[in-house]
C-alpha cells in the first residue's frame, strides 16, 4: 500500500496560486507515495482540470443528504467534482464550527453512500471510540492538539514511540485500520516519521502551502 501524503490547504490560495503551485512540480516519481490535495471547495475543479498526478480530497462535507441546507456541500457534489477522499472531524472543524462526533458520524455515512474514502481525524481516544462506522480502507488521522499550529505555540511533531503507542491503542479499540499522522509534519522530520510502525501516511498543513517544501516532503516519503 502506498503512503498517502495529504496537503490540507485550509482557507488558503486563489486560482493563480494553485496554478503556480503545480506549474513546475510533478508527483509521479515516488512509487511508494500517493499525493492527495485538499483545496477549498472552490478550487477542487481547478486541481482536477490541471491534470496533475494527484488525488483530490474535500476538507469537510455536509452531514446531510441533498436538500435545503444553505451553504453546505454534500457528498454527491464532492463525488461529482471528482473527490476520492474527504477529511472529516478535523480539530479546527470541531473547534470553530462546533462539529460533534455525531456530526462526524453522519458525514462518514454520507461519504460511504457515494464511495468517497473518509480521512477521520482524532485528537484523543474518546473520539476514536465514538466512530460508529469504520471500514478497512478508511483512514484515521492522529492530530494531537499540542502538536498543531492552532495552539499559538511553536509545536513539534510527536516522537515516534509516542505515535506508535497511540496507534497501538487505536487498533485495540477498532482493530486493523489505516493510520495517518498529522501534527507539524515538515521536511525536517518526515524521514524520521516514515519509520513509525504501522503508519500509512501524513496529513500536512503549513508545510504543504509552499510547493517546494511539499515536493521535498514527497521525495522523502519511504
Amino acid at each position: 500500500m502506498k503512503k498517502l501524503l495529504i496537503a490540507n490547504f485550509k482557507q488558503n490560495k486563489n486560482k493563480l496560486e494553485i496554478k503556480d503551485y503545480f506549474a513546475s512540480n510533478s508527483f509521479n516519481t515516488n512509487e511508494v507515495c500517493q499525493v492527495v490535495i485538499a483545496p477549498s471547495f472552490a478550487h477542487i475543479d481547478l486541481v482536477k482540470e490541471l491534470g496533475v498526478d494527484v488525488q483530490v480530497a474535500g476538507q469537510t462535507v455536509s452531514p446531510f443528504p441533498k436538500g435545503a441546507y444553505t451553504g453546505a456541500v454534500g457528498a454527491l457534489q464532492l463525488k461529482d467534482l471528482g473527490a476520492t477522499y474527504c477529511i472529516v472531524g478535523h480539530s479546527e472543524r470541531r473547534k470553530y464550527f462546533a462539529e460533534s462526533s455525531q456530526v462526524v458520524n453522519n458525514q462518514i455515512k454520507e461519504l460511504e453512500a457515494v464511495g468517497i474514502i473518509p480521512i477521520i481525524c482524532f485528537s484523543d481516544l474518546d473520539e476514536v471510540r465514538q466512530i460508529e462506522t469504520l471500514k478497512n480502507d478508511y483512514y484515521l488521522s492522529y492530530e494531537p492538539i499540542d502538536s498543531i499550529n492552532t495552539t499559538g505555540l511553536n509545536p513539534n511533531a510527536y516522537e515516534n514511540k509516542d505515535i506508535e503507542a497511540t496507534f497501538s491503542k487505536v487498533k485495540d479499540i477498532v482493530g486493523d485500520c489505516c493510520l495517518v499522522y498529522g501534527g507539524s509534519v515538515d521536511e525536517e522530520n518526515i524521514t524520521r516519521l516514515c519509520d513509525v510502525k504501522g503508519i500509512n501516511g501524513f496529513l500536512v498543513g503549513t508545510a504543504s502551502l509552499d510547493s517546494n517544501r511539499f515536493l521535498e516532503l514527497y521525495r522523502k516519503v519511504t
